[in-house]
């Protein structure tokens, strides 16, 4: 006879849950900022981290922006998900990391079709070149 052990639902630090809320905050205001203006600039930075090192990204313009916009949804989602999955006290904590891992795929997924369409298209403008 299998015993059914008794479940425990996840329980995530407060700090980790405000952090995880103001992250995915921080990146849908950055889409709809960059959706407003049509540009959204995904940029890299080389180098040390206090060491001014070469800089280099992308600005997405139209439909590859709404890609881009689109992938950082997904990103947010997933992270929306992570706390929520701390107030939901039922025995489903693998119907959230289906969900996460999906949005996950997805979100990159669009992130590099952004790109593809992006250069098809010219909808992308390398960082350095915007620069005078």
């Amino acid at each position: 006879m299998v015993q059914k052990r008794k479940y425990k639902p996840n329980s995530i630090p407060l700090k980790d849950r405000i952090t995880t809320a103001l992250l995915s905050i921080i990146i849908m205001s950055y889409g709809i900022y960059g959706i407003a203006k049509n540009d959204i600039l995904i940029a890299i930075r080389l180098g040390r981290r206090y060491h001014r090192g070469p800089r280099l990204g992308n600005h997405f313009h139209n439909f590859s922006a709404w890609l881009i916009f689109l992938a950082m949804l997904c990103v947010a989602a997933s992270m929306v998900a992570v706390i929520m999955d701390h107030y939901d006290k039922r025995d489903n904590e693998i119907k959230y990391k289906q969900f996460t891992r999906t949005t996950l795929i997805v979100g990159v997924a669009l992130f590099v079709l952004a790109f593809v369409v992006g250069i098809y298209m010219g909808d992308v403008v390398p960082y350095n070149s915007l620069r005078k």
